[in-house]
Parts: structure tokens; C-alpha cells; sequence
């Protein structure tokens, strides 16, 4: 049902051309909401797709598969040689090269049209900012709605401008409940939003001003037939120019027998410092334990280049299971120093992360059901500090 709502995309181009509707709008306050929510959208983007570039754009690949075996040990053929991994299409396998570019590539789609990779899914996760951030709403001296219930009317020219399809939703009406933050250590404001047809509203936190930029948004997915949960968290301090993101799925239906999805980054950025650090794991929940995965680190400098530091870990894939590291060269996507996180940046070691310990394995034992993800409230933050304890 919300499906529809979630494959927002091209965020930061796209909100001069939305119009939308509101029964307690006005055009004075209107434009202090667009600036305050689409700085916050812009943000995120902005660092999300920082992130990205730790694995080289796509446009400056070369032919992986001509590079040679180098040390032994690291990756060797494992990085590039073809079927190591379960593919993030959907179907096949291909090699660890090619998973992480996919991986790192912002506009990946699998073969269900779907954005998959921790950029795509934080993307959907703020999707509903595409319709709010120009829904016209009465805002305060936060810049941001002011508190009490709001209702915005879904338009044709709000799906062209978000790359959906209307023709069954246009006329629709979205109801935004605001309420002002008790707490305001990170959040001004707590949104409920109540789509058409769902008994499963969207939970958001905000704070947007001159000072920093931090959101946070859950989703109960029981409406869509799925005992699942996700949350999204976003923090960015525009003094210190130091962002931080993280990002949790969990399926609560997972059995030996029968596992199901379970997805978790981390995101870490020193823009002054130049310098990003990624943690992810893409892969499936057997109840106690994970399963059929591929966890990875990425430590690198995602302006000045070089190489980045990767330690990949598999579970149940084609690959042998087992930690692989090597130093990849940023621009192209190719092996530098093979078994080495000694690299432009030194690395950080994924081994045990998603098995027995680490941020991974303690993230997804701390939650036993939907709530435990869904549930955010005014003290929700990433989760970590820093490089020094995000793994």
C-alpha cells in the first residue's frame, strides 16, 4: 500500500516543480517550510551519495575481469572472477567487484524496480518529504509545521515531480499529526503521518535549523502483509561538518527453517577530515542467527580518492565462507594491494561483525518484534559516536 509513496527519487531537483494542496496553509509560511525540510532532504542526499563514492562511480569502471590474481590471500580471483555472491538484482551471482559497485551505486534498482543499497534505502525511508515538503503547511518559528493535524491533498502534478503513478491516488488525502518535542536535545518536532487506506502511520522526528539537521523515521510494515520493521536515522552537525546515518530492516517471522530479510548500515562522515566509513550487512535472519549474507566495511577519502580499505564477509554464498580485505582503488573499482587494510585510510576489520559480535550482531539481538525498531521517540540517535565505536 505505501509502496507507491516510498520510490520518491531525485530529492534535491525535483522540489521546485511540486504543487500540493492544504486546508491550513498559507503562502507566508509555506516557503519557510519548503526551506526548512528540503535543507534537511538535501543534506541527506548530499551524504548518502558522499558515501557512495568510497567504491567508484560507475561512468570510471574498467574491465574488471582483466585484472590479475595479485598477493595471495585478500581476494585474489575472489574479487573479480564471476558468480562469488548472491547478485543485488534479484537473480544470479556475480562477483564481489560487481556487488559493491552495485552496492555503492546511489540509482541501483533491482529486477523489481527497487532501490536496495543503503543510499536507495534511506532514500525510500524519506520518500514522504518529496509530497510534504511543498504540502503548504502552517509552519512555526522552527520553520517546520507547527503543531496539530494537517491534511494534504495528493495531486497529479506531486506524482510527476516524485516519478509516480497517480491514476488511483490523485484527490487522496494524507493526514500529518505534528506535535512539538518534549525534548528537544535533537528533535523539534514528531510527525505521525496517516496514508490513505493504512492503519500503520509513519513516524518522524525533525530538527532543521542553522545549527544541524537530524531525522528520524520508522515504519511498521505489518500493513503490507509483513511482520517487519524499519528506521531510518540521520544526524548532521553544520559546525563540525560531521554526519552520521544509520539504517535498520528486520523480519520478525525468521526461522531456522525458513529466514528472512535482514538489512543494517552504518554511515560515518568527516567532510572537513575527508574521510567516510561505511558498515553494511544485505543478507537474511534465522531467528537467533544471521545467515546467507555479504557484511562489508569501507573506509576511505570519498573527495581526494585513493584507495579504499574493504573487508567483505560472506555467509552462504558461492565464495568460500570466509573475511576477504584489500586496498581498491577508488576510480576504478580495481585491486590496489591485495590482503591489506593499510590503505589510503586503514581499515577496520569486518570479521565476527554479522557472526558472533560487533555492531551487526548486537544491533539485530537487541530487537525482539516490530516495535523494538519502530518505536522512535525523542532520544533516538544513530546508535554511535563516531569511527570509534560505529563497528
Amino acid at each position: 500500500m505505501t509502496k507507491w509513496l516510498l520510490n520518491c527519487v531525485a530529492l534535491s531537483l525535483m522540489f521546485t516543480l511540486v504543487s500540493c494542496g492544504s486546508d491550513d496553509s498559507d503562502s507566508s509560511s509555506s516557503s519557510s517550510s519548503n526551506a526548512a525540510m528540503t535543507a534537511a532532504l538535501s543534506s541527506v542526499t548530499s551524504t548518502t551519495n558522499a558515501a557512495s563514492d568510497l567504491i567508484g562511480e560507475s561512468s570510471a569502471k574498467v574491465d574488471r575481469l582483466s585484472v590479475g590474481v595479485l598477493a595471495a590471500g585478500g581476494f585474489g580471483a575472489n574479487w573479480t572472477g564471476a558468480g562469488k555472491v548472491n547478485s543485488l538484482s534479484n537473480s544470479g551471482t556475480v562477483s564481489i567487484a560487481q556487488w559493491m559497485e552495485d552496492e555503492f551505486n546511489p540509482s541501483f534498482v533491482n529486477s523489481n524496480n527497487a532501490k536496495v543499497t543503503f543510499a536507495g534505502r534511506i532514500a525510500n525511508a524519506l520518500g514522504i518529504f518529496c509530497f510534504m515538503a511543498y504540502g503548504g503547511l502552517a509552519t512555526d518559528s522552527t520553520g517546520l509545521p507547527k503543531a496539530g493535524t494537517h491534511t494534504m491533498t495528493l495531486t497529479n502534478a506531486m506524482g510527476t515531480a516524485c516519478g509516480e503513478d497517480m491514476t488511483d491516488m490523485a484527490g487522496s488525502t494524507v493526514t500529518i499529526t505534528v506535535t512539538d518535542t518534549g525534548d528537544t536535545t535533537y528533535y523539534d518536532k514528531k510527525y505521525s503521518i496517516d496514508l490513505p487506506e493504512s492503519n500503520c502511520p509513519f513516524l518522524v522526528y525533525v530538527r532543521s535549523n542553522s545549527s544541524s539537521i537530524n531525522v528520524a523515521t520508522s515504519e511498521d510494515q505489518s500493513c503490507d502483509g509483513r511482520n517487519q520493521a524499519s528506521r531510518t536515522v540521520f544526524h548532521y552537525n553544520k559546525s563540525t561538518k560531521k554526519a552520521l546515518f544509520s539504517y535498520i530492516s528486520q523480519n520478525f517471522d525468521s526461522s531456522v527453517g525458513s529466514p528472512g530479510g535482514f538489512e543494517f548500515y552504518r554511515g560515518y562522515l568527516d567532510q572537513a577530515a575527508d574521510k567516510g566509513y561505511m558498515l553494511g550487512y544485505y543478507g537474511a535472519d534465522a531467528g537467533a542467527s544471521l545467515t546467507s549474507y555479504v557484511a562489508y566495511s569501507v573506509v576511505g577519502k570519498p573527495v581526494a580518492g585513493g584507495t579504499s580499505a574493504v573487508s567483505v564477509e560472506t555467509d552462504s554464498q558461492t565464495v568460500a565462507d570466509g573475511t576477504y580485505q584489500a586496498c581498491v582503488n577508488i576510480s576504478n573499482n580495481t585491486l590496489a594491494t591485495d590482503n591489506s587494510l593499510a590503505c589510503t585510510m586503514t581499515g577496520v576489520n569486518i570479521e565476527g561483525n554479522a557472526g558472533t559480535s560487533g555492531a551487526i550482531k548486537t544491533a539485530h539481538d537487541a530487537n525482539s518484534a516490530r516495535a523494538d525498531i519502530y518505536n522512535i521517540d525523542e532520544t533516538t540517535t544513530p546508535g554511535f559516536t563516531d569511527n570509534t565505536d560505529m563497528y
